[in-house]
């Protein structure tokens, strides 16, 4: 893995993927296959300094109510944003979820960015303690740092749950999905991309 002074700014190359498969002790084409299914084929950002994001108002929702703040009295002019359950009709995709963001954002900053999914593999902001990071804003200022420090705290985050290193290890889809994604992963057919991504990696 790249051990420079200065963190990557190029797009990773194939030896960091082997370096961090033996680090995890799991099958490249597993770990490929968790990148593919997460960004894809659109890449780590939507266009240069943009980093791929999808924003979640149930999340945001719950973020806010941990900071003390009654959603409720939000929603009013907010409504696509902001909602007790999880939908897929208020996102918009590519740089329209940074819409979404910035409007969250003036609720409260530290909730919003904790609500959403970052980078490369996806990971939500909340999880910034698993991912190794003091502070949300930390977090994310890592995120927008590299491709590199996105693959660092995705190393962290799997290796702080030993449930889901194990599922990754063992290609234990349906497990690894819901210890990603949360109980609701079946709804996007996570464990089911995984698999097939994994099957293309495998050749």
């Amino acid at each position: 893995m790249n051990t420079a002074e200065n963190s990557k700014i190029d797009s990773l190359t194939d030896d960091d993927f082997n370096q961090v498969s033996r680090i995890l002790d799991c099958e490249l084409a597993a770990l490929k296959a968790v990148q593919q299914v997460k960004t894809g084929d659109r890449g780590d950002f939507f266009v240069p300094g943009k980093l791929a994001i999808l924003f979640e108002g149930y999340i945001f929702w719950n973020q806010l109510k941990k900071r003390g703040f009654n959603p409720a009295d939000y929603v009013t002019g907010n409504e696509t944003i902001l909602y007790s359950k999880w939908s897929m009709q208020y996102y918009k995709g590519g740089m329209g979820e940074y819409d979404r963001l910035e409007q969250a954002r003036k609720i409260n900053r530290e909730a919003a960015d904790a609500s959403i999914s970052w980078g490369m593999f996806q990971i939500m902001g909340f999880n910034y303690v698993a991912c190794g990071e003091e502070s949300v804003e930390s977090f994310v200022e890592s995120m927008c740092e590299s491709e590199y420090r996105q693959l660092l705290l995705f190393v962290n985050f799997i290796k702080n749950n030993p449930p889901m290193l194990r599922a990754l290890q063992s290609k234990d889809w349906d497990k690894f999905a819901k210890c990603y994604n949360g109980p609701a992963y079946a709804q996007n057919r996570y464990d089911k991309k995984l698999e097939a991504a994994h099957r293309k990696f495998k050749g």
